[in-house]
């Protein structure tokens, strides 16, 4: 199974699709494509793809990216060489986040801050005592 045909087959099932036949009539692509997609005897066009993503709950570049049409958005990536920080909370409210393959939600990337405030209370907390 390729990349792409995993990926497509996890997600198939986190999304709540028992068969094939399921994601086929949510999606429009039929059942023999998935079938060579996920057996990894055919590779998905980008069209297939744009119609599988809505159904299983990641975006159209998401699907791109592991099935090699498109290479990862320069935003998610850091070249070896680059070494300018990143404003962790600015990032999460001006991009579309995924995690595991799911895009997230206002409400998710609010849970994280929230989350992140907690991990870093300590580290918020020396610094305000060092300009003091």
């Amino acid at each position: 199974m390729s990349e792409i045909g995993k990926t497509i087959d996890k997600l198939r099932l986190e999304a709540g699709y028992e068969s094939l036949g399921q994601l086929h009539k949510a999606s429009g692509v039929t059942i023999a494509t998935l079938s060579r997609i996920i057996n990894n005897i055919q590779k998905p066009g980008p069209a297939t793809l744009k119609k599988l993503a809505p159904c299983l709950g990641v975006s159209h570049e998401f699907l791109l990216n592991i099935a090699g049409h498109i290479e990862s958005n320069s935003q998610f990536t850091q070249s070896t060489n680059e070494k300018t920080p990143k404003d962790l909370i600015n990032f999460l409210e001006q991009s579309e986040v995924l995690f595991d393959g799911i895009l997230l939600t206002k409400e998710d990337k609010e849970k994280i801050k929230a989350a992140l405030e907690i991990i870093f209370w300590d580290a918020k907390q020396q610094k305000k005592r060092k300009k003091s």
